[in-house]
């Protein structure tokens, strides 16, 4: 994923945005990596104890399903337990999820679409509202710095795949709620 895919998808919607690749094209090639997830996904679950939870989704208005699907199979490698709640994603889904889900590390929020068709900020400020106390995290290529992430009102951001999961594996480390059995 992180070799291939990953940069293979940046580089279409980069052709795309430049308007040397057409939308028709982009989405056949999003169709075909939907596929190859589908058949590769399994081979990412680990058995035994997990790590904790993870809650991952794109924002409202944010309809790229791809990188939440991406990361969510590399969290599972690592040993987290993953919901994928997808694109276009409500706040309020996130914190009704995240009230019925046991030894949550983390909210996480793939950042795809440009902000002004996307609504980040107002996604994380209706997770906060449900005063969940848990860390936000978000990621994409829609945040370029820390400082982003923060201004968008999360608690971590990354600018890449990499970073995500470290800062999620380092939350996991910190999570008294993880370390439950």
């Amino acid at each position: 994923y992180e070799d291939v895919l990953i940069p293979t998808m940046v580089e279409i919607g980069d052709r795309w945005q430049a308007g040397t690749l057409s939308i028709s094209e982009e989405h056949v090639a999003s169709a075909l990596v939907h596929r190859l997830i589908g058949r590769l996904g399994s081979q990412f679950a680990r058995r035994g104890v997990k790590r904790g939870a993870i809650i991952i989704g794109a924002p409202v208005g944010d309809f790229h399903s791809l990188p939440t699907a991406l990361v969510a199979d590399l969290l599972r490698g690592r040993g987290f337990e993953v919901i994928d709640l997808g694109a276009n994603t409500p706040g309020e889904s996130f914190a009704r999820v995240a009230t019925s889900t046991g030894r949550l590390v983390a909210i996480g929020l793939a950042v795809s679409a440009p902000l002004d068709r996307s609504d980040p900020r107002g996604t994380i400020a209706d997770i906060r509202s449900a005063e969940l106390g848990v860390p936000i995290v978000v990621g994409g290529g829609q945040v370029s710095s820390a400082a982003e992430g923060e201004a968008l009102g999360a608690d971590f951001a990354s600018t890449d795949a990499d970073e995500f999961l470290a800062i999620i594996d380092d939350l996991a480390d910190q999570s008294p709620s993880a370390a439950v059995g």
